[in-house]
């Protein structure tokens, strides 16, 4: 698995098996490692209208989040009620960690708390409970640190007319790739064919899909 904890999803008993790799070696010596979400989880989860009294006021408490005293408000809530603090960590309290009957954790934490698809923040370590802050997540992100690419990219936003694009030859195109790629895999597709493979994508209009990011990325850029 290349994303979720082994012993958040399997258990201990069967997820402590797995052990964690660093980036595998490809041709030429390449090695990097691109499996990674942006700090700025998604940039599009707040909205100022023009009915808003107060748009710069609204600008002031979505900045709050990006701080450490708001971070641990969104993913931790509040010191007594949610969580307390031992040893110098936040943890959750009880009623979170171990919730009454068949309620999951997720569950009791939506009790409380926005942060499972709510505004935005910025994830971090100290307050971020998730899978990818246990133990043995932490332990493969050391050994993956060395592989992982120097810039992480958020989502980009995309115009109404490059939207369209996405929707229709983008999609097209990635329903390809996903197939073609478990065919390689099982080898139901020879890998002789590869060439063959790229031409199928560039006449499905892969250099317009290509446009599309590459104007995103540069409005990313100058912003």
């Amino acid at each position: 698995m290349i994303f979720y904890d082994p012993i958040e999803l399997f258990g201990e008993e069967i997820g402590s098996q797995y052990n964690s790799l660093a980036a595998l070696e490809g041709p030429d010596g390449h090695q990097s490692y691109n499996k990674l979400s942006s700090s700025v989880w998604t940039p599009d989860n707040l909205v100022i209208t023009s009915e808003n009294p107060n748009p710069a006021a609204t600008v002031r408490w979505m900045d709050h989040f990006y701080g450490d005293e708001g971070a641990e408000l969104y993913y931790m809530g509040v010191e007594g009620e949610t969580f307390e603090i031992e040893d110098g960590e936040a943890v959750y309290s009880d009623h979170i960690l171990n919730p009454e009957g068949d309620m999951t954790f997720e569950q009791a934490i939506a009790q409380d708390l926005t942060w499972l698809g709510s505004i935005s923040g910025i994830i971090k370590a100290d307050y971020f409970q998730g899978g990818e802050t246990a133990p043995q997540s932490m332990e493969a992100a050391e050994k993956i640190e060395p592989q992982v690419i120097e810039e992480v990219w958020p989502r980009f936003t995309f115009t109404e007319e490059e939207n369209r694009i996405l929707q229709s030859t983008g999609e097209d195109i990635n329903k390809y790739v996903e197939e073609m790629r478990d065919k390689f895999i099982t080898g139901d597709e020879d890998l002789d064919n590869w060439d063959s493979y790229i031409q199928t994508i560039e006449q499905m209009g892969m250099e317009e899909l290509q446009e599309v990011y590459q104007a995103a990325y540069d409005r990313y850029q100058s912003n």
